[in-house]
């Protein structure tokens, strides 16, 4: 039951991520700063990255890259939320709230993973 809770709450934040691109990628077009839109991409580069980092941990897919992932993986995520959580911040973004919560999804999902093992 809790599995099935914790997949679906990492369906909803791959959800989330989805929308935050789509979004970027319509509302390219507003009269808002560049700046803020590209540090909005970055940001949302930066969650990407995140949940493509969780992906080999998750599926077991790291028996090559133990030394990376034994040292690196947890560090490296946290990171990459603080990066991600920085930029959605500071771009114009319409979904905010949506991308703050499914990168701490993220983020916590990873710390569980790590708790597991």
């Amino acid at each position: 039951m809790s599995r099935i809770v914790a997949l679906s709450t990492l369906a909803a934040a791959l959800v989330g991520l989805i929308y935050g691109w789509y979004s970027w990628a319509v509302g390219r077009s507003d009269a808002s700063s560049s700046w803020r839109k590209t540090a909005s991409g970055f940001g949302l580069a930066a969650m990407t990255a995140q949940l493509l980092l969780l992906i080999p941990i998750y599926t077991n897919l790291t028996n090559h890259f133990e030394t990376f992932f034994d040292r690196w993986w947890f560090p490296t995520e946290l990171a990459l939320f603080v990066f991600a959580l920085f930029l959605v911040a500071v771009g114009s973004h319409t979904g905010k709230w949506w991308l703050f919560a499914s990168s701490a999804y993220f983020l916590a999902f990873c710390f569980l993973i790590l708790l597991d093992s």
